[in-house]
């Protein structure tokens, strides 16, 4: 589904009497902004935001989902709010059950297994939780959520005095190193994997950039940790 196209001129009545579906939601959604007064957040530039109404026009249910994957839209069921935690505590409870313990590739892998089951089949209540992630509105606060506990986690933790001896090995290792990777990684993923046509901006695409540049350094030391590695590598890692 997208919001592109002129429906200036038609009523609320004209835009459900179009045959096609898909144009009948977009052009409601567009007429919903035309009304006196208009909204500030037009949909010339705030498509995304207007997809939540689509959806509400769509009637979308538990038992009737709405997703339009070239579009990246993912219609979800405003339900409540610990609906969004149903498909991450499924995923640690499903984990933690079959393997004992928490681990940090056990729970990527049962994500990835429940997400590809979605892809086909519906979940019902878990396919709504699903939705309402992938369909995070604005995109980077998955960024904004996910990124600083991590990050601070791993600063608190550190040993202050090694650090001390390898602060020049960790900022070549986390600022040049990720830097020149993510000004080559940009452009490939703005033009050559067609993110800038998503709607993806340069200060988008570095960011992710800047995310997948690096080797997953958090992981890496956890695991350095639990076969007992040198202390100097753990620590370089996490610095």
């Amino acid at each position: 589904m997208s919001l592109e196209g002129d429906y200036s001129n038609y009523t609320a009545a004209q835009c459900f009497g179009l045959q096609d579906t898909e144009h009948q939601v977009a052009c409601s959604a567009q007429h919903l902004n035309i009304t006196n007064p208009p909204s500030i957040y037009g949909y010339e530039h705030y498509e995304q935001l207007w997809l939540s109404t689509a959806c509400l026009l769509w009637n979308v249910t538990t038992g009737h989902r709405v997703t339009v994957h070239d579009d990246f839209v993912w219609c979800s069921v405003p339900l409540q709010a610990q609906d969004a935690f149903l498909f991450v505590g499924l995923a640690l409870l499903v984990m933690a059950t079959l393997f004992g313990k928490l681990s940090a590739v056990w729970v990527l892998i049962t994500g990835g297994v429940l997400g590809i089951i979605n892809w086909q089949v519906n979940l019902g209540l878990i396919s709504n939780a699903i939705s309402i992630w992938l369909n995070i509105q604005p995109p980077d606060l998955f960024f904004y959520a996910f990124l600083p506990p991590l990050l601070v986690d791993s600063a608190i933790r550190i040993d202050f005095f090694m650090f001390r001896k390898l602060s020049l090995h960790a900022v070549m290792m986390a600022f040049v190193m990720v830097v020149l990777s993510a000004l080559i990684l940009t452009p490939l993923i703005l033009f050559v994997l067609g993110f800038q046509d998503r709607g993806w901006s340069w200060v988008h695409g570095a960011l992710f950039a800047s995310m997948i540049a690096p080797t997953d350094a958090l992981a890496a030391a956890a695991i350095l940790k639990q076969g007992g590695g040198p202390e100097r590598l753990v620590v370089l890692m996490e610095g």
